[in-house]
């Protein structure tokens, strides 16, 4: 049984723009997010996923599979991934994050 976690996120279309390879806050949450994952025991999968939503924002979701909750409660108290969840969520828009128990 694994456990699943999501954050999730929205900004502006002009906000989303540093969201694309390259930029420096695109390497921050996609290649260094990955890195600090990658370095915990448990880690099952991992992915950023971007949408548009009916209001035109831009939705980013930080995707987390683990193998325990043990696994994915280390990760979510990581003191640069709080710091990255803290700064996200001082958006105008909530920062939500789900965790699921994958029973299938």
């Amino acid at each position: 049984m694994a456990f699943i976690r999501t954050t999730t996120f929205a900004l502006t279309r002009e906000e989303a723009e540093e969201f694309r390879p390259g930029k420096l806050v695109y390497s921050a949450i996609v290649g260094g997010r990955k890195f600090i994952s990658q370095t915990l025991n448990g880690l099952i999968s991992t992915a950023v996923w971007r949408s548009v939503n009916p209001s035109g924002k831009v939705v980013i979701t930080i995707f987390t599979e683990w193998s325990t909750m043990d696994d994915l409660q280390a990760y979510a108290r990581q003191p640069t991934i709080r710091e990255l969840e803290e700064q996200l969520a001082s958006e105008t828009e909530p920062l939500t994050v789900m965790v699921y128990e994958n029973i299938g």
